[in-house]
């Protein structure tokens, strides 16, 4: 007993370190627009995947189409609404663009501004 506790302490710990990283890796991948745009299309697709699946399913077919099975209905809806801020994301795209031009301006400045001064104390 006390081995098999130890081990699935053991497992729980590997599996929250695991889930830990992953959700990092997510966090960084969201930082962009571009990021968000790509983590929103796979839910929207995969949620698609799933309608269609209900659709042509010999089982759940009929009643998907009759609007019997409520997850199928919420699952269009979210579709929907993730396909709206899916466009909103392309729409801001350009921030992200923005702030990066941004950055390599005010780069080139500081580099300009290092220049003149070495110019500047050269010539004293």
């Amino acid at each position: 007993m006390i081995k098999l506790k130890n081990f699935s302490t053991e497992l729980t710990y590997l599996i929250v370190k695991e889930l830990i990283e992953d959700i990092g890796k997510i966090s960084e991948i969201m930082m962009t627009s571009k990021g968000r745009d790509k983590i929103f299309s796979m839910m929207q697709y995969t949620i698609e995947l799933y309608v269609k699946c209900m659709n042509t399913s010999a089982i759940y077919g009929s009643d998907v189409k009759m609007g019997i099975i409520d997850s199928v209905r919420k699952a269009k809806i979210v579709k929907r609404n993730i396909s709206s801020g899916r466009k909103v994301f392309k729409f801001l795209k350009f921030i992200d663009e923005y702030n990066m031009l941004k950055l390599l301006v005010r780069k080139q400045l500081k580099e300009k501004e290092k220049k003149t001064e070495s110019l500047k104390s050269g010539k004293r």
